[in-house]
């Protein structure tokens, strides 16, 4: 794997932990989402069944006095009423009554049914221009609200009229749309209503009935409701008082609004409800969000800060695993230099044994006797040997390019095997000092082992300095024709990449070698100044 890819483990880490908690926040969301929808599902239900409650208690109300087969008097109506209230879920309704089918032009049942049961003379109100009317002869339990409404003809008023007229026509129960009830005049803060119709048939009636007619209902068992009572404390038994619902009759028109909720509804989901003959829609949302934590945010979150720690720890093993390359990277140099510095001392060993051994087969060419041999030998060496010296010192004293020449050459100039063509002035640094020594020394040694010096031939050195700065050195030898070349020419030797690392690692130059059957050159251009930083 490249290390660039390495690099990039930590994101990588941290960008799959995220995508993976995003993941989870979103099914997570999804779910409360699918929670909420139940919930609203569940509140817009509860309403259906409390209103149908209402619906079962006027149908065995209305049972009940079709049993009788006559109108109750309100002693007994009361009585049903109150066992009936005794029950549950009766907030919102503001009792149950009957309401009497009579001519309009003959109200004397109505009044004289009211006076009988509640001690009050009132004639059925308001005026009307139908033929009929139902006014309210019974109403329970009585008190200062419900008195209001005794003898109200509820056939006089057009919605009412609507939900009387499909309750007689289909013999079941109908609910009203949306009306303001008789009730809501005591009131400073008055509530949208509805009411609950059922028809009663006596069975006298039915039986004198032709089979092709309907009987007619005497009345109607009816219900007025406060909607917002009805609704709220149907949400306070189910608790869900944290939902925000409207309530609307029909249609979702403000028109028919029947129910708001105090705090507001930006969103919501319709679910339609039935409630008798009608369709209720109750649009059901979020309610109040204090104190409440989103799950999928809360995951979300806590993804983002396992995210960063993932990726921090993968970070942290990245730089580790870094810390360990950069080790194994610095053993491994050191192991290199190690064995360059082996290489380099077994190279210098070698080249001293040679360097000894050729000078002596050539002092023994140059003497005739022991002595002189020995006195001669006697003083190369020693010569060679302040040569060494040098060569062995990292501390160098920064010299002029001739010193340098000099102090490797002199002892073949004194052998007349030297000629050095004077070069101008040039002040070498410390380390160009070293790595010249070393080099020159180098070619020496090759030429005695291989070379010119090995033959009793001269060499030469000389050099010049160009106008860009640059010293140009040049070694030149003679040879025997006929003399093997491939040991001063191969490239592949340590010899040789000792060469190349000194002259274009060290001085930063370069060099060329020429061979011919007579003749060895080598040209070495290396700067005066390092060129990256100018000194």
């Amino acid at each position: 794997m490249a290390l660039r890819e390495i690099r990039l483990l930590p994101l990588v880490a941290a960008f799959i932990a995220f995508i993976l908690s995003a993941a989870i926040a979103f099914f997570v969301g999804q779910r409360a989402q699918y929670q909420e929808r139940e919930i609203y599902e569940a509140t817009a239900l509860h309403i259906e069944e409390r209103v149908g409650a209402h619906i079962i208690r006027l149908n065995a109300i209305a049972g009940t006095i079709v049993a009788l087969d006559t109108i109750p008097e309100r002693t007994f109506f009361a009585e049903l009423v109150e066992s009936m209230m005794g029950q549950s879920g009766m907030a919102g309704a503001q009792g149950y009554g009957f309401a009497e089918r009579i001519s309009a032009s003959t109200p004397a049942d109505a009044i004289l049914r009211v006076q009988r049961g509640y001690d009050m003379v009132r004639a059925p109100w308001p005026a009307t221009t139908q033929p009929l009317r139902y006014p309210i002869v019974l109403l329970e339990p009585q008190d200062r609200r419900n008195a209001l409404a005794l003898n109200y003809d509820m056939y006089s008023e057009s919605i009412r009229r609507e939900a009387i007229e499909k309750a007689v026509t289909s013999g079941r129960t109908a609910v009203s749309s949306v009306v303001e009830l008789v009730q809501e005049g005591l009131e400073a803060q008055r509530q949208r209503g509805f009411l609950l119709y059922t028809p009663v048939t006596l069975k006298t009636r039915a039986a004198n009935t032709a089979p092709s007619q309907q009987a007619t209902p005497v009345g109607l068992v009816y219900a007025p409701f406060r909607a917002g009572d009805l609704i709220e404390d149907t949400l306070d038994q189910a608790q869900k008082t944290t939902v925000a619902i409207r309530v609307y009759s029909d249609r979702i028109a403000p028109e028919n609004l029947l129910y708001a909720s105090n705090f507001p509804l930006e969103k919501g989901t319709a679910f339609p409800i039935r409630v008798a003959d009608r369709t209720w829609y109750v649009l059901a949302g979020p309610g109040p969000e204090e104190g409440r934590i989103n799950p999928a945010v809360f995951v979300l979150l806590f993804g983002v800060l396992l995210a960063g720690a993932v990726g921090a720890l993968a970070n942290e093993n990245l730089k580790k695993l870094e810390a360990t390359r950069q080790l194994a990277l610095e053993m491994q140099a050191h192991a290199e230099q190690r064995n360059l510095m082996l290489g380099e001392m077994q190279h210098r060993i070698k080249n001293s044994i040679a360097r000894m051994m050729a000078l002596f087969r050539l002092t023994a060419r140059e003497t005739s006797g022991r002595d002189d041999l020995v006195s001669l030998f006697d003083d190369r060496l020693q010569t060679m040997a302040r040569a060494q010296n040098l060569l062995i010192s990292e501390t160098s004293e920064a010299r002029t390019l001739k010193d340098v020449v000099l102090e490797e050459m002199r002892q073949w100039q004194r052998e007349g095997l030297a000629e050095i063509i004077d070069g101008p002035v040039v002040q070498l640094r410390r380390s160009q000092t070293h790595a010249l020594l070393l080099v020159l020394h180098e070619l020496s040694t090759n030429a005695l082992k291989y070379g010119a010096l090995a033959a009793g031939l001269p060499v030469s050195v000389h050099w010049r300095q160009e106008p860009d700065g640059d010293v140009i050195l040049t070694w030149d030898e003679v040879r025997d024709v006929g003399q093997a070349p491939a040991s001063v020419s191969a490239g592949s030797g340590f010899g040789s990449r000792f060469l190349r690392m000194m002259i274009e690692g060290q001085l930063g130059g370069r060099y060329e070698r020429e061979l011919t059957d007579t003749a060895f050159r080598m040209i070495i251009r290396f700067p005066l100044q390092d060129r990256a930083t100018g000194n």
